[in-house]
């Protein structure tokens, strides 16, 4: 197997084919400018010469120059099986204006956000970028270029990481990189506000003759959910948090309790076990569910170890609301300077 590396200009090939054998693991390939002037190049593949050759950008690589008009390019994750690479010199276009279609955006922590650049002309060559600001949870380098190939849009993905803490919002501001063919526009920056998709919710359950207050937390991490009924003791639960899951994969959220009170704890002085299940779905009867605020069906069961006469079953209705989020007390949005 055998990957094949080429440099030419906007017309003809000038340095001479380069094979290399990728033995399986990261690519490493050389070339050398001849006398061409240009200061960018890009990395494109295709899968096969010729005819039927359609070359496209290769964002992985890198190149770093090694001086004396010597380059190398790395490929951490080469394409397989046959691939054929090539250097494009950029030399002959002109500047190119670029600057961003949207200054303001938004995007919950654990996702990806999608900041789109347009440019003045089609262009093809590197377009870098910097990340300014303390966001909690953002994952990823604070600088990177993307390659754009003959275009007049491009897209830099960010992806936010996660934690399972409530937070406060938080601020990134994403900046290009102005130079070489890259002339900055109006808006070369834009700022991210970050949304946090962990949160305490305020809750409520009513039934006949019972009502009762408490706090529902939940949060995400990764793939990972957590959840749990909080209670300060004011009520029918003692204070205290109670873990909380899906009874099964049709409950529309993780809001299944079992509490195991021991005799001290119990108002009747009786190990005791609470179960509350809530449920929601929306279309039945008066059910909500939304990212602010869950309205449905509960199911309170109390049994007493050694007096099933006490044990007792209540059907009821819940609420959670989520609280609106917390402002940020650190920082500021950052914005461009005049």
């Amino acid at each position: 197997m055998m990957h094949t590396a080429m440099a030419q200009s906007s017309t003809q090939l000038y340095v001479e084919t380069i094979q290399v054998a990728p033995g399986g693991g990261p690519l490493q390939m050389t070339f050398r400018d001849q006398g061409t002037g240009a200061t960018e190049y890009m990395v494109e593949f295709s899968e096969a010469l010729g005819k039927s050759e359609v070359w496209a950008a290769e964002q992985s690589a890198v190149i770093k120059p090694l001086g004396a008009g010597a380059y190398r390019i790395d490929i951490a994750e080469p394409r397989e099986p046959n691939i054929f690479y090539r250097v494009v010199a950029l030399t002959s276009a002109g500047p190119v204006v670029a600057e961003f279609a949207n200054t303001r955006l938004q995007v919950t922590e654990g996702g990806t956000v999608e900041a789109v650049i347009q440019f003045s002309s089609p262009y093809t060559g590197p377009l870098s970028y910097r990340i300014e600001g303390p966001a909690n949870g953002y994952a990823g380098p604070l600088s990177g270029t993307i390659m754009v190939n003959n275009s007049t849009t491009a897209a830099i993905a960010l992806q936010i990481g996660d934690n399972p803490t409530t937070d406060e919002l938080s601020f990134l501001s994403l900046i290009i990189q102005v130079g070489g063919r890259i002339q900055g526009g109006t808006d070369t920056q834009a700022l991210i506000t970050i949304g946090d998709n962990d949160a305490v919710w305020d809750g409520g359950f009513v039934s006949d003759g019972l009502e009762f207050i408490f706090k529902y937390r939940r949060s995400r991490n990764g793939s990972g959910e957590l959840a749990a009924l909080v209670s300060n003791g004011d009520g029918l639960i003692p204070a205290g948090e109670y873990p909380a899951q899906r009874l099964s994969p049709d409950q529309s959220f993780p809001a299944t309790m079992r509490i195991t009170l021991p005799s001290t704890a119990s108002a009747l002085e009786l190990a005791t076990t609470i179960s509350l299940v809530l449920d929601s779905q929306p279309g039945n009867g008066g059910d909500v569910l939304t990212d602010d605020e869950v309205q449905g069906t509960a199911l309170l069961t109390i049994t007493y170890d050694g007096r099933e006469h006490l044990n007792s079953t209540r059907f009821g209705r819940f609420i959670l609301k989520r609280p609106p989020p917390v402002p940020s007390s650190s920082q500021t949005e950052l914005i461009a300077s005049p």
